[in-house]
């Protein structure tokens, strides 16, 4: 069992995390929102803040480390399902740590999300600078794979 002191500190310390997850969550969902509608100016402010957001969720798990380290556990999950291990069944500091790690997950796949809504945003403006230099010195063919292969550099046929 650990003293009501540890207890009190291992609940701030995760509601700390608990907190700055939750915001980082909801600036994803921004970031998904600013990439679905092609908004550079509010991708610009969201990608500072989900910059600032980690920045201070690298602060938070230091200091989760930093706890269990103390108390010569491991670090990570680990550790955490040790401390976890002597409380009571009934402790509301479980629920805070399942809490926690669902509000991860559904950051991991927003990002996930982001990343590849990122990806065809990507691949769409290779495909307009592609038009936009005009056709290559040869054919355009494909290979087995189905990947396009093919012909010389190409050429611009207009100037921005």
């Amino acid at each position: 069992m650990h003293d009501p002191e540890t207890i009190a500190l291992f609940r701030r310390l995760i509601g700390q995390e608990i907190a700055c997850a939750e915001a980082l969550c909801r600036v994803l969902g921004e970031e998904y929102t600013a990439l679905a509608a092609g908004d550079p100016g509010t991708l610009e402010r969201v990608i500072a803040a989900k910059r600032e957001l980690l920045g201070e969720m690298e602060q938070r798990v230091a200091a989760h480390e930093g706890f269990l380290s103390a108390r010569r556990l491991p670090p990570g999950k680990g550790g955490t399902e040790l401390f976890m291990a002597r409380l009571p069944p009934q402790a509301p500091e479980r629920g805070l740590w399942q809490r926690l790690r669902e509000l991860a997950g559904q950051c991991r796949a927003q990002n996930e999300v982001n990343s590849s809504l990122l990806c065809l945003s990507r691949a769409r403006t290779q495909r307009a600078l592609e038009l936009l230099r005009g056709p290559r010195d040869g054919l355009r063919t494909y290979g087995r794979t189905g990947a396009t292969r093919g012909g010389g550099d190409s050429q611009l046929i207009g100037r921005v």
